[in-house]
């Protein structure tokens, strides 16, 4: 549509109610945080492949224990040669030696014998030598570790996607602080526009407070696209990025109470990589023990059923029984094998060590931090208070004359400075509040659930 055809006052009214109506339908609506968490995790595929993961621990564990059970194995072997043992032995096991075959000619000289061997073997094992338990520990110590592994891939997810809510909130706080002192700031540059023609501003005052309306509104722009791009980000972890998200609720002056120090002192000590580093040890000091053993006998039961030809017409049949035990008494590399094992169980214990401190400094950094930006917060609440008396203060001045056009816009910027600060310090208590959780492996479900009610509290 041109916009000569919009003319007319009634078009122009219908157009423009058509775009806002169409604009209302097609906004998205806001999304609370656990349920932009509950999208992100059911489509990621991270978590995806850590699932994969846990499924394979299980079928390796499945693997271990079908050790236990009885093998039945079937083979087919056709052979044909003209050496006297092979013939021999050829005619005893087809049931088909004759007295004829008692010739020394025949003995010597049998000629070309062809025989096919078919069995069938059902082998029990009885004693591996401890192998199989030994994998079998190692298996369940493997699921359990892919669990925590997918644990910790779903904490870390929803640290990320909590990371980036903030990140919107705070920069919509700060775009809205903006957004009420530049309309404040315009209105009145307007109107010192109009007395800066007649000679009652000073010009250097004027263009000095549009420099300080042009810096606001240069940080309410970067402030929008900080805002755009943490909603692109969220949609792309959504899975949908042609709709950016848009998280609800605000950045309340308290974040949700912590759990009590010793809950976190007990879940710090048990969180998701620490548990997944406990189980790589035990399965590298299982792996040792077992590379350490005595050279135990592996010992199995076989049952087996032959039959054998030479032209199908008859299939001489016949049984065998064994019990059977096989020792491993020169193998070159079991004393490596032991070292290697040996080194990474103690590589394994160091590593879960080295992790429980980092995560110990980690969580007393985090607590510090959202002690230190709360007490900052309140201090802001004082100043924004002090800071928006005096604009009040400073507004009646300025249209008696007793004070500039700079002046007035200078106490504009220290409240917009004043309201962003305060902004950025409970957004540093939020996120160290969900720094600590995150140390401690407290990101879970009814905490986000938590975090989300408390940012849809207003102030």
């Amino acid at each position: 549509m041109q916009w000569s055809s919009l003319r007319n006052p009634v078009k122009k009214v219908l157009f423009y109610g058509i775009l806002f109506l169409l604009g209302g339908v097609l906004r998205a609506e806001p999304i609370p945080l656990e349920g932009l968490v509950r999208d992100v995790l059911a489509r990621n595929p991270g978590l995806s492949a850590a699932d994969a993961g846990r499924r394979a621990a299980q079928a390796g564990l499945s693997e271990a224990r079908a050790q236990r059970l009885p093998r039945l194995a079937a083979s087919s072997v056709l052979t044909r040669g003209d050496g006297p043992v092979y013939a021999f032995a050829s005619l005893l096991d087809r049931r088909s030696f004759a007295a004829s075959n008692f010739a020394v000619d025949a003995l010597n000289r049998p000629g070309y014998s062809t025989h096919l061997r078919s069995s069938l073997a059902l082998g029990v094992p009885l004693f591996a030598g401890f192998s199989i338990q030994s994998q079998e520990r190692v298996g369940v110590l493997g699921v359990e570790k892919a669990a925590w592994e997918e644990e910790q891939a779903r904490q870390s997810l929803r640290m990320v996607v909590v990371e980036g809510a903030l990140q919107q909130l705070l920069a919509r706080e700060v775009q809205n602080a903006l957004a009420e002192r530049i309309a404040a700031a315009e209105a009145e540059i307007a109107g010192a526009q109009k007395l800066r023609a007649k000679g009652l501003v000073l010009g250097s005052d004027y263009f000095a407070a549009e420099a300080v309306l042009s810096s606001l509104r240069a940080q309410e722009r970067e402030a929008r696209e900080t805002e755009a791009g943490a909603g692109e980000t969220l949609a792309l972890l959504r899975g949908d990025p042609s709709s950016p998200v848009e998280v609800a609720g605000t950045l309340s002056p308290a974040p949700p109470s912590l759990p009590p120090e010793e809950e976190l002192r007990r879940a710090l000590a048990a969180r998701p990589e620490l548990a997944i580093l406990d189980r790589g040890a035990l399965q590298a000091a299982t792996a040792a023990r077992q590379a350490g053993r005595f050279p135990w006998p592996t010992v199995d039961a076989v049952a087996e059923v032959q039959s054998n030809t030479d032209d199908f017409s008859t299939n001489a049949g016949q049984r065998l029984l064994m019990l059977r035990a096989q020792w491993s008494l020169g193998d070159p590399a079991r004393g490596a094998r032991e070292r290697r094992s040996s080194a990474l169980a103690a590589a394994a214990q160091r590593g879960r060590e080295a992790l429980a401190e980092k995560g110990e400094i980690e969580w007393r950094r985090a607590l510090r931090a959202r002690d230190a930006a709360k007490a900052v917060s309140l201090e802001l609440d004082r100043t924004v208070e002090q800071a928006r008396k005096s604009l009040e203060l400073f507004r009646p001045l300025y249209r008696e004359g007793r004070q500039s056009i700079l002046d007035l816009l200078k106490a504009e910027q220290a409240l917009a400075d004043a309201e962003k600060a305060r902004a950025h310090a409970r957004h540093a208590l939020w996120l160290n509040h969900v720094r600590v959780l995150a140390a401690a492996g407290l990101l879970e479900e009814k905490n986000i659930a938590a975090l989300g009610g408390g940012l849809e509290s207003r102030p």
